[in-house]
Order: C-alpha cells, then sequence, then structure tokens
C-alpha cells in the first residue's frame, strides 16, 4: 500500500467529489429512488473527511503507522 500523505489524501478525495459531482450532473435523467441521496451523501462525507484532515499535519499522521 502506498504511504500516503495528508496532501495526497486530500487531493485524492477532491478527486473523487469531482468525479461524483461530474457524474451526477451527466445523468440528471436518473430518477432511480435514493440516488440523489446518496449523491449527497458521499459529497458530506467527503467534506466531512477533508475537513478533519485539517486538523491533522503529515509528521502526526505519519507518525502513527
Amino acid at each position: 500500500m502506498k504511504d500516503f500523505k495528508i496532501k495526497d489524501l486530500v487531493d485524492g478525495l477532491k478527486v473523487i467529489r469531482d468525479y461524483i459531482d461530474k457524474t451526477a450532473k451527466k445523468h440528471p435523467d436518473k430518477d432511480v429512488r435514493g440516488f440523489l441521496d446518496s449523491i449527497l451523501y458521499m459529497r458530506d462525507i467527503i467534506d466531512g473527511i477533508l475537513d478533519v484532515f485539517k486538523y491533522f499535519d503529515d509528521v502526526w499522521y505519519n507518525s502513527k503507522k
């Protein structure tokens, strides 16, 4: 497994969030029950993780292995 730094994780989560947004926009005709709720839930989780990462620094995080 790759030894991720906080910045790498933040960048990766932003890419995933952007992908979720792009996918949701490309499929507006998807009137599947729960689809939009799932998209919003995933965005909220990713945004929450990004907020938590603001309290870590790489030295502390990477020394906890």
